[in-house]
């Protein structure tokens, strides 16, 4: 059994589904017939089923027919044995931490490039006393840096994610 799992839509939208996880993780610990897996999780055969017929379709379910026995057995694939034992909730807080990074680094840079406006009272004198007089305020756009900075570790912490993630899907 390989350990690299490619994640793609299809596997996403099978994975969906909480019946399905159900239906893999009694799958888990033996293989099971239709009837089984109906009694086991409460639900019609017709249901389990055509849960079944999703999973078989993504690859993480196989049917298993043996001589001389009139049951057909289904049982988890390597895809699905990796998936079940490899800790999905890691992939999803990559997933989500990497998504999240990004989000607010946008938004940072936005702040960023927007900027804030205040009003200021424009200049009369460079030098002297009544450097600033009353009225004739304008308007001045100011950057602040740290939304900058703020924006530029983001992404450098989402792309480390990444990266992160890249390699240990490859070492698999």
């Amino acid at each position: 059994m390989t350990d690299k799992l490619e994640l793609d839509k299809t596997i996403f939208d099978v994975l969906s589904s909480g019946t399905r996880i159900d239906i893999l993780k009694a799958l888990d610990k033996r293989q099971r017939t239709v009837t089984e897996l109906a009694s086991e999780l409460n639900l019609s055969k017709s249901t389990v089923y055509e849960h079944l017929s999703k999973l078989i379709s993504a690859g993480l379910v196989k049917k298993i027919k043996r001589d001389n026995y009139k049951w057909v057995y289904y049982a988890p694939t390597d895809k699905a044995l990796i998936l079940l034992h490899n800790n999905v909730k890691k992939i999803i807080f990559l997933f989500s931490s990497t998504i999240i990074a990004i989000v607010i680094g946008i938004f940072e840079l936005i702040t960023y490039i927007v900027g804030k406006t205040e009003m200021v009272r424009s200049l009369i004198e460079e030098t002297g006393e009544k450097a600033l007089t009353k009225g004739n305020a304008i308007g001045v756009t100011v950057h602040n840096k740290i939304h900058l900075i703020i924006s530029i570790l983001l992404f450098v912490i989402a792309v480390s994610l990444m990266t992160y993630y890249w390699k240990k899907i490859r070492k698999k």
